[in-house]
Formats: structure tokens, sequence, C-alpha cells
């Protein structure tokens, strides 16, 4: 078959095109059997990790979106090709990335599968170094390094890690592999992407974090080591001048409130969370936090309510 003449690039990028153009024309009359062979064929180690890999992923994405049952079959080789391509130091600034990313998103949204390529990907240093690459960015920098407009899926590569990562939360041994110490500390840096501009990094962060609190035992650490409450409060605050009917801090509120939330208030438009799901996510993550007392405690202790006030007269407002 064209596509695994590994030797001529050319060629594996010209059966991918017309595989293409099959899908696109015979679109709900190919056989169940006829697709998951392309899907197949095209997930192979030789084409996924050769330089027609990145066409390949594009069209498998497209792929999957018409045809789900694809999802139920046992992906994990083809997920272990899309690891060893993204996880290495280089892959940090491959503009192909994302493709490919992308597409690991959609597979690994099958518990099974990443149940399947949890342990490989943690012995062999490859997790590791997928976190790395996601977690180096610093959305701190966004304002000099971005323009207002900046197209997302263009400019940042690893958007999708975030919602890969969340997918892979619901295994226990990456959950323990994201709350080691020695190591590496993994928490405080996926804690710091909720600040980026970019929903689709923001939103898989929040929703990985959403997924490690469904453990209450790791509540301790996030709340009272990992001030993980600062990181999702910080996109609750409202200003009182952008809202007629929040009122400022008062004194009370703000003792034993963190000063960036007391200050955020005074920030020109300060608004909340615009993305929907992202909004959703964050108060679910609180939600969840509130199924302990000695948890509750330090919520109450941080002055928490006051910005849920605030927030909540706000979205009535807009109403």
């Amino acid at each position: 078959m064209h596509l695994k003449d590994v030797g001529r690039v050319d060629v594996q990028k010209e059966a991918v095109l017309v595989l293409g153009k099959i899908f696109s024309e015979e679109e709900g009359k190919m056989s169940d059997k006829s697709v998951g062979d392309a899907f197949s064929a095209l997930g192979d180690k030789g084409v996924l990790e050769s330089a027609a890999g990145a066409s390949a992923a594009a069209l498998m994405t497209n792929i999957l979106a018409d045809y789900g049952f694809l999802l139920e079959r046992d992906n994990a080789l083809v997920i272990k090709s899309i690891c060893k391509r993204v996880g290495t130091p280089k892959a940090l600034h491959d503009q192909e990335a994302n493709t490919f990313l992308a597409l690991l998103n959609n597979l690994t949204t099958s518990e099974t599968n990443c149940i399947a390529v949890a342990d490989s990907l943690i012995e062999k240093g490859t997790m590791a170094l997928m976190a790395k690459n996601f977690l180096d960015y610093n959305p701190q920098m966004e304002d000099e390094t971005y323009p207002a407009d900046a197209e997302w899926d263009a400019e940042d590569n690893w958007q999708f890690m975030g919602p890969i990562l969340c997918n892979f939360a619901r295994v226990e041994n990456i959950r323990t592999f994201l709350f080691q110490r020695f190591d590496q500390n993994y928490i405080a840096p996926l804690l710091k992407q909720i600040r980026s501009k970019n929903p689709t990094r923001r939103r898989g962060v929040v929703a990985t974090l959403r997924t490690l609190l469904f453990k209450n035992e790791c509540h301790w650490r996030l709340v009272v080591e990992e001030n993980c409450c600062l990181h999702l409060m910080l996109p609750l605050v409202v200003s009182h001048e952008t809202f007629e009917e929040v009122s400022p801090f008062s004194d009370y509120d703000k003792n034993g409130m963190d000063v960036l939330l007391s200050l955020k208030e005074d920030v020109e438009g300060k608004t909340y969370e615009q993305d929907e799901n992202t909004l959703c996510l964050i108060l679910d993550c609180l939600r969840l936090l509130c199924v302990k007392r000695v948890i509750r405690y330090e919520l109450r202790k941080q002055k928490l309510y006051p910005v849920l006030r605030n927030l909540d007269l706000a979205l009535t407002e807009n109403e």
C-alpha cells in the first residue's frame, strides 16, 4: 500500500490525499470494515512518524468526527505513535504538534485506551516530556507575545494538551504522576495555565483540575499547599465599576482574602470568565471542594464568599 512507502514521502502524502477524497465522496456509503481498515492504515507507525504524519493525523481527526465507533476500538498503538512524535523537546516549537494533539485529544476520550498506555508513557518518560512542553508555556507573557485578536489554533501549538491531561487524569497512575513532589512539581505550573487568554488551554486545565478533585484525598494539598483557590477565583472577580449591582469589597471581606483577589476588583473593566464552559467547570471545582468540612473551613478562611457573592450579582445583572 502506498501509505507504507516510507522511502517516498511524496507518495505517502498523495495516498493520504486520495483517501481523503474517497471519504469525502463516499461519506455514509463505506462499510465499517473499510473505514476501520483505512483508519488503521493511516494510524500505522510508519505513517504517523513520517513527513506525511500531520496530513494523516488531520484526516484521522475528520474520520473520527463522522465514524464515532472507531473510538471504541483498541487504539493504544496509535496513541503511542502520536505521543512518541510529540513527546520530544524539539516538538515544543513544532507547528504540526497541534494537529497530532487534536487527534490525541479525541482518541484519549476512551478511558480504556488511556489505561492501556498510561504505564508505558510514564516509564519511558514520554508523559513527562509532553507535560513539560505544555507547562513551560508562560501565560503572563501573552500580552507581549501575541496580538489581542490572536488566532490561538495557529499560535498555541500545545493548547490541546490541557484536554488530553484531563482525559488521562482519570487513570490513577497518571494522577500519581501529576501529584509527585520530588522529580517535578506539575501542579503549580498547571494552575498557572488558568490565566491564559487561550480558552482551549485554560478550559482543559480547569477540566483536569476538576478530574483530580474527584479524589478527596488530594483536596488538602491543592487548597492549602498549592493555593488552587486563588487561581480558580481570579477569573471570577468582577469590578464594582463594571457592574452597578456590585459593591466594593469591605475591610471585613478583605481580611483573610488573598491580596491579588482584592486588587483585581479595582482593575478597570474586570469581568468574569467569558467562556461559559470554563465558568461552569470552575464552579464545579469549587463545589467538589466543599465536600469535606475541613476544606470548607479553609475556603471560609480565604474569604471566597465575597467573590462568589459579587459574581452572582454580576451574572444576575447580565441576564
